[in-house]
């Protein structure tokens, strides 16, 4: 606020007034590299402790309040809360970016792979030629040899979790390949947890750091069996999140101790007694699990890849299918609806939420998640855009692949459809009401993914729901609703484009050489400073004003910021 002064306003004034704090959200979409890079160089762009990097909006990470991630977003988020909130320029050292995350695979693009497979989703590669499968272990990449070793460590380090009793996913080990990427070396060990995490981090307890949220959704695994890269939809899907201390959804206001995760649980009790006691579990809670079931949608790699393999017979793919096999992932997977016999889906057994209340998730026994844009809600609004979290902008950076690897605001419209979904069973719709007595839904209106291309809104920031009579559908209530007495925040939309370089690798690029990570940590701070313009940062503060300004009655809004909404507000025509 004092850095980028509001011209004509008087600051000091105006917080002897205020009775809370503006709260900030950042939040980051899925897209693996692509997006924890692009979120890096937007999180620099913001922290004040970046000496080499100081600009006009330096600072606004020191008053982030939350900070949310999907999928590749949420790589950055966890890597950044485990890490003890590291400035970008020094994690980035421990970033091992170079070598694949995948030991000896080659980087997949999702849309060849999506040609490449029939109707009755079978590869369609040469017989002969096995390529795909042998450029897993080329040599180019390191031996076969050194490859094996590399995945036998996987599985010695997920051992003892079987041992205790515990069903085993593919995302179980996905989650102790990322750590080995995106975590330092005291927090690689398998048994890091989250709970272990926010008792010992320095800048966590201190408050230093935003709170940590990440994003996840419950599926059927019996659902899509016959295409598993088609994304079912947002309008009835469950939504889930794990932040520093709980894991749930605010769907049915259901949430359980990440400490207590793994227990036994009926209606939130648990049903293992012991000398007339209650216990529960600890340690289920890794963080390489929870940071890999937000980006499970890697697992479907494995998937073509057995897919392949079971019809096709060599011995070469004899190997490899007796490699998958030690991963848990047999042909016999999807002829049994068992736990053990579905590894490319998060498994969370047993469901906490076992007789919890009256939602569909109190009936099953097991809890299948997977990554969190699966649904098409690549962007983690719903954890920040509820009454609870009292936000009043939210930072929201899109760096989906829709088209040509860029986005094309996909994101907000599958989320703007659960919100308006009057059909929907599954969950409350939420709700407020504004000065003039009308209700209206919380998520605001957007512009269409058509309108977002032709009119340019990819290239720049955009601010969504500014008013609150306007910028709202009208809803009815009450019915399947879910009133609240407050404003929602407002929403700035930003979308990653190619600002000075092109950055639309494969969300499924899974190596990055230093010129590479340096265009796209440029382009993130370019986003994020929307080319170091010292006028945008004097809106900005405007913007996170804005609310409190909509709360009274009595505060004049300055001209300046006047201006601002003017400029940058979105309004459907």
């Amino acid at each position: 606020m004092y850095r980028n002064k509001i011209p004509n306003f008087d600051i000091e004034k105006f917080w002897l007034n205020k009775t809370i704090p503006s709260r900030i959200a950042i939040a980051l979409s899925g897209g693996g590299y692509r997006s924890m890079l692009i979120g890096a160089g937007i999180i620099s762009a913001f922290d004040e402790r970046e000496i080499q990097k100081l600009n006009h909006l330096s600072g606004i990470l020191q008053a982030t309040s939350y900070f949310a991630g999907i999928s590749g977003g949420a790589w950055l988020v966890m890597s950044q809360f485990v890490n003890d909130w590291q400035p970008i320029s020094t994690i980035l050292k421990e970033w091992n970016l170079k070598q694949s995350l995948l030991e000896g695979t080659y980087d997949v693009d999702k849309e060849q792979l999506k040609k490449k497979i029939s109707k009755r989703n079978i590869f369609q590669l040469p017989n002969e030629s096995l390529s795909w499968f042998q450029r897993m272990f080329d040599s180019s990449e390191g031996t076969f040899l050194e490859c094996i070793r590399f995945y036998k460590e996987l599985l010695i380090e997920v051992r003892d979790k079987r041992k205790a009793g515990f069903h085993i996913s593919l995302t179980d080990y996905w989650g102790r390949a990322l750590v080995r990427k995106l975590f330092t070396t005291s927090a690689r060990t398998p048994g890091t947890t989250v709970t272990a995490a926010t008792k010992q981090l320095k800048t966590f307890q201190q408050f230093d750091q935003p709170f940590p949220i990440i994003g996840t959704i419950a599926k059927n695994p019996i659902d899509n069996e016959t295409d598993p890269m088609k994304k079912f939809s947002s309008l009835d899907s469950q939504v889930f999140e794990f932040n520093a201390f709980e894991f749930g959804s605010w769907d049915n206001n259901a949430f359980v101790d990440l400490e207590f995760l793994g227990s036994k649980l009926e209606n939130g009790i648990s049903k293992v007694i012991v000398n007339g006691s209650n216990l529960c579990i600890s340690g289920f809670d890794n963080v390489g699990f929870l940071t890999a079931t937000s980006s499970s949608l890697f697992n479907h790699i494995f998937k073509f890849v057995f897919n392949y393999i079971e019809k096709n017979q060599s011995e070469t793919i004899l190997l490899l299918e007796n490699i998958l096999k030690l991963f848990g992932f047999s042909q016999e997977w999807k002829f049994f609806n068992t736990p053990q016999q579905h590894p490319d889906h998060a498994l969370y057994s047993p469901n906490p939420f076992w007789k919890f209340g009256s939602s569909h998730i109190a009936n099953i026994s097991d809890l299948y998640l997977v990554d969190g844009g699966d649904d098409g809600q690549n962007l983690p609004f719903q954890p920040l855009i509820g009454k609870a979290r009292q936000i009043d902008l939210i930072l929201a950076y899109d760096v989906s692949g829709e088209f040509f690897n860029y986005p094309n605001g996909s994101v907000l419209q599958h989320t703007h459809k659960r919100f308006y979904n009057n059909a929907t069973t599954m969950f409350q719709i939420p709700i407020f009401k504004t000065p003039n007595g009308s209700f209206k839904s919380i998520f605001p209106k957007i512009p269409t993914p058509e309108e977002i291309m032709d009119q340019k809104y990819n290239e720049k920031p955009i601010f969504l729901g500014c008013d609150v009579e306007e910028d709202f559908d009208d809803f009815e209530a009450p019915g399947k609703t879910k009133l609240f007495d407050y404003f929602p925040p407002i929403i700035m939309y930003q979308s990653n484009s190619n600002y000075i370089h092109n950055t639309n690798y494969s969300t499924f690029k899974l190596s990055y050489n230093d010129t590479e990570v340096k265009h796209i940590l440029d382009n993130g701070f370019e986003i994020a400073t929307f080319y170091n313009s010292s006028i945008f940062a004097t809106c900005l503060n405007c913007f996170i004003l804005k609310r409190e300004f909509d709360r009274s009655t009595t505060r004049k809004v300055p001209k300046f910021c006047q201006t601002c909404y003017q400029t940058y507000c979105w309004k459907k025509t």
